[in-house]
């Protein structure tokens, strides 16, 4: 089903909602709130809703869509074009419409069926209620015969009791046993006079205790009164059932009463159900009218069966002129005349202008301005009118250079008029179509394509593998290329299985070699191989000044042994093998070694010494696992040397030094050439460096982060727990105290941040602490400061220049000036209350400014009580008493004789009064100048106070 509302909850605090459905116009999306609708919206986007107000928590917001049908969205009258996008808009109203309907019509029902099963459970709940009630009726009637029966047994016990007393003169033995059957008698009445509220079983109870007595009676004689006795507490015990079957009747009554309400209710519900379906019944016919009907029987969808039909999967399709939809404005397909019709007010179907056909033949009845393709010739005419006859009139549209596909066959082209341009790279032409001398220079030709006799020398590629047998005379020595390889079979004589031997020297590769065997060539190697096996070869190479040793052993690496053969007998001395590892006095290197050194026969394996006094440098084996390096002899250094040039020494004292051979620290690096010195930590990445360096001799010392994007950190252990970051200097320069990320405000802005668990400061001071200024935040009390923390006044400078200084007692000077009387000391801005010296006034806008010892204030006043005296107006309560009168203000008067006033402030009482000129001399504003109850003063005034 499509959707066409969207639901949400309240949450007092979003005012944003989007929905998902479609919709012609703002309009149609409307939305309540808890069921109520509302228009405190607006569209944030297409699809979202901004409320003026959130919605408050739990409130039910729902946002539908309501198209709007009272009018159609275009209306077609008689000639008019037709346009797909006014169709689409009317079928898309429609398709709203019914979209809506239909959702509507399943709200509906589902009311309707919520209503039924209600009023259901109602009837089910009344008839359970009335059958209760039934049964308590039942019982009642029950407990009142059965407490009757208890009445009338215990008068029968009465009458008996009496006959008893007649005949108790004679029944003295037997009445001591009666009196004690008596006495359970009236324990057993108790017993039923207690349970008699229960209706039916005490009442039962009483009756069988009543015939209980009555046995007991006849069997009393002596005892008759206490019989008498125990019946009447038997007739009471029944009274008081009787009550109880009364109260039970009663009840049984209420519950009817309610059971009759219930079915009421019941009724009342199920006629709410009755309605609710009719109404359900009433949105399926309107939905009906939108109902999809499968057309085609086969589970797809043609149309919509309704007054408009929608096309469900190509458009829309129009009735057909069969179809009568006589009402202005409606549309139709005449398939007899294959046009389209609207139906004018003049209750006539006429032809939409504008009607186009498509077909291999010209339509039939055309119109005027009637459009026809006829799709068999790719050809589009118009039935044109030229004033004399209409005629169908081929179009001349604008060809875009492409022809469709397919629509070209060969019946279509002419021979001879396709020249090679209009041939494409990829195309596959006989050969027969081509002309002599068509075919490219750069062509694959077959064998089958070449006749024989035909291919020159100058036709065939230096690198053409020619057979023998094709050629047509014999190669003689002077043909034969100077690098040509010729077998040794080829060449006679031959020497192919021969020895050669000479008594000079042998050159490969050169005519003139210097030595017994020389092997010239750029790169120029020798190979000896193993014909014991496959890939086993040795090559000595020798390339651009380096000498190469390699061996291989099939596709890996081949151990190289150096040996001597004294006496005929092979001794290795040392091998590299396939590893790569270095193996001297053994065939085994170490595997976690490059290098391995073994003397099993007490000599020294590695022995280094100076022909000289100098000190020395070796290894010796402590018998344990570790080595030693050390000097000969004492107060002498250690030194490393490259290129025959110290580089490193470490003296007698342990001091190293890096450049310099008489180290003063514990690290010394020096550059005596004059270039920077520097210190470097590496992480192994070229890129990744710490660096100490000085630019030269005298320059100045440089402490860097050579790695893209590194901070560099300083840190203190205050208390021996670890390290804490002090300082940290981030990529772009920026200084954080407190803090490993300082703000970066961007370059070229460099930053100092100083940053504590309540705030940073920045301190400046004089060397003997006299004075003192700090920068700092706090955040307990929420507050940066800025300012001095001696006795010192605060300045501030532009260009070495003093522009304002804040006071050590306070108060603000300009330009240099330092006295305390010159200083602005205060501002301050309010509100304040006008009141008047007679009679009552409203006041608005009243507010003032007070800069140092000036003040300026404002105020609007009306509403005065007092329009009729001839008092002077004066207005009271300003924020400040003035120091003397001035008239410092202006007036603007509504309602009131003169409209421009001065001002004057009163220095005596702080009071307001409004004067004009007249007659040369001031004038007062008086009550009675005010002309109506719309008399309305706006002033302002600018007064000095002390």
């Amino acid at each position: 089903m499509a959707t066409t509302q969207t639901t949400y909850t309240g949450n007092g605090s979003t005012t944003n909602y989007s929905f998902t459905f479609e919709y012609l116009k703002q309009a149609d999306v409307k939305v309540t709130l808890d069921t109520v609708a509302t228009t405190a919206f607006t569209f944030a986007n297409a699809t979202t809703l901004a409320f003026t107000t959130a919605p408050a928590s739990g409130v039910a917001i729902r946002i539908f869509r309501d198209t709007a049908i009272d009018n159609l969205s275009a209306t077609f009258f008689p000639g008019s074009a037709i346009k797909a996008e006014d169709l689409n808009e009317n079928f898309t109203q429609n398709l709203y419409v019914t979209q809506e309907s239909d959702f509507e019509v399943d709200t509906a029902n589902t009311t309707a069926n919520t209503a039924k099963t209600t009023a259901d459970t109602a009837l089910t709940n009344s008839t359970t209620a009335i059958s209760t009630a039934n049964s308590a009726t039942t019982t009642a009637n029950t407990a009142i015969t059965t407490s009757n029966s208890a009445t009338t047994t215990a008068n029968a016990a009465t009458t008996t009791a009496n006959t008893a007393s007649t005949n108790a003169s004679s029944a003295v033995t037997t009445a001591n046993t009666a009196s004690t059957n008596a006495t359970a008698a009236v324990n057993t009445a108790n017993t039923a006079s207690t349970n008699a509220s229960a209706a039916v079983t005490t009442a039962n109870s009483a009756q069988a205790d009543a015939t209980t007595a009555i046995s007991t009676a006849n069997s009393a004689t002596a005892t008759a009164n206490s019989a008498t006795t125990t019946a009447n507490s038997a007739v009471t015990s029944a009274n008081t059932a009787n009550t109880n079957a009364t109260a039970a009747q009663t009840a049984a009554t209420n519950a009817q009463a309610s059971a009759t309400a219930a079915q009421t209710s019941a009724t009342a519900a199920q006629t709410s159900a009755t309605a609710a379906q009719a109404q359900a019944t009433l949105a399926a016919d309107v939905r009906n009218a939108f109902t999809v009907t499968d057309s085609n029987s086969d589970g797809t969808f043609d149309f919509v069966v309704g007054d408009i039909p929608i096309k469900g999967n190509a458009g829309v399709k129009l009735p057909f002129e069969s179809v009568t939809y006589a009402e202005e404005g409606a549309i139709r397909y005449n398939n007899s005349l294959d046009k389209i019709e609207l139906y004018n007010g003049a209750g006539q179907w006429v032809t939409a202008g504008g009607g186009a056909s498509v077909s291999s033949t010209p339509p039939t009845l055309p119109s005027a301005g009637d459009v026809w393709y006829d799709h068999d010739n790719g050809r589009a005419y118009v039935y044109y009118n030229d004033g004399d006859s209409n005629q169908w009139v081929e179009m001349n549209p604008s060809w875009n250079g492409y022809v469709a596909d397919n629509s070209v066959t060969s019946a279509k082209i002419v021979d001879g008029t396709i020249v090679n341009a209009d041939v494409n790279s990829s195309a596959a032409i006989a050969l027969s179509k081509l002309a002599t001398g068509a075919l490219p220079s750069a062509i694959t030709v077959a064998s089958s394509n070449i006749v024989d006799g035909t291919i020159v020398n100058a036709d065939v590629n230096a690198s053409a593998a020619i057979a023998q047998s094709k050629l047509a005379l014999d190669i003689t020595n002077s043909e034969v290329n100077a690098s040509a390889a010729i077998a040794g079979t080829k060449i006679s004589p031959n020497f192919g299985s021969q020895n050669v031997i000479t008594t000079g020297s042998a050159g490969i590769g050169t005519s003139s070699p210097g030595t017994a065997l020389e092997v010239a060539a750029s790169n120029a190697v020798i190979r000896i191989s193993d014909t014991d096996g496959s890939g086993q070869i040795a090559e000595v190479q020798h390339s651009n000044g380096v000498t190469f040793l390699s061996s291989r052993n099939g596709d890996n690496d081949a151990p190289i042994v150096f040996r001597g053969l004294g006496n005929g007998i092979s001794n290795e001395y040392a091998r590299i093998d396939s590893s790569g590892r270095v193996g001297i006095g053994t065939a085994s290197p170490e595997s976690n070694a490059q290098a391995t050194i073994y003397e099993d026969n007490g000599n020294t394996p590695l022995y280094l010494k100076a022909n000289n006094t100098n000190s020395f440098l070796y290894f010796e084996d402590s018998g344990t696992a570790s080595f030693k390096v050390a000097v000969g002899s004492s107060g002498e250094t250690l030194k490393f040397v490259t290129d025959g040039s110290e580089r490193i020494r470490i003296d007698s004292t342990g001091n190293v030094g890096i450049g310099t051979s008489s180290p003063s620290a514990i690290l010394d690096v020096a550059d005596a050439s004059g270039n920077q010195p520097s210190f470097r930590l590496s992480t192994g990445h070229a890129a990744n460096h710490l660096k100490i360096s000085r630019s030269s001799s005298t320059g100045d010392y440089t402490f860097a982060s050579e790695e893209t994007g590194s901070k560099i950190n300083f840190a203190t252990d205050p208390d021996g727990t670890g390290s804490v970051n002090r300082l940290t200097v981030d990529r772009y320069g920026n200084i954080g105290i407190g803090t490993t990320s300082p703000e970066n405000y961007g370059l070229p802005h460099p930053t100092l941040e100083i940053a504590g668990s309540t705030g940073g400061v920045f301190q400046s001071s004089s060397i003997d602490d006299s004075v003192k200024a700090y920068f700092y935040s706090d955040t307990t009390v929420d507050n940066a400061r800025i300012g001095t923390v001696t006795n010192h006044p605060f300045l501030f400078v532009t260009n070495t220049q003093e522009r304002m200084r804040i006071l050590s007692s306070g108060g603000l000077t300009f330009n240099g000036d330092t006295a305390a009387a010159n200083a602005l000391d205060d501002y301050e801005e309010g509100t304040w209350t006008p009141t008047s010296v007679h009679g009552t006034l409203n006041a608005n806008d009243a507010t003032y400014v007070k800069i140092g010892k000036l003040v300026h204030l404002f105020a609007v006043v009306n509403g005065f009580s007092d329009r009729t005296s001839s008092n002077t107006i004066e207005i009271r309560g300003l924020p400040y008493t003035g120091t003397k009168a001035q008239a410092v203000g202006s007036m603007l008067g509504r309602n009131c004789d003169r409209t421009a006033y001065s001002v004057y402030v009163n220095s005596g009482n702080s009071g307001i009064q409004f004067y004009s000129i007249s007659s040369g001399d001031f004038a007062a504003l008086q009550h009675d100048h005010l002309n109506s109850s719309q008399a309305t003063l706006y002033f302002q005034a600018t007064y000095v106070i002390n």
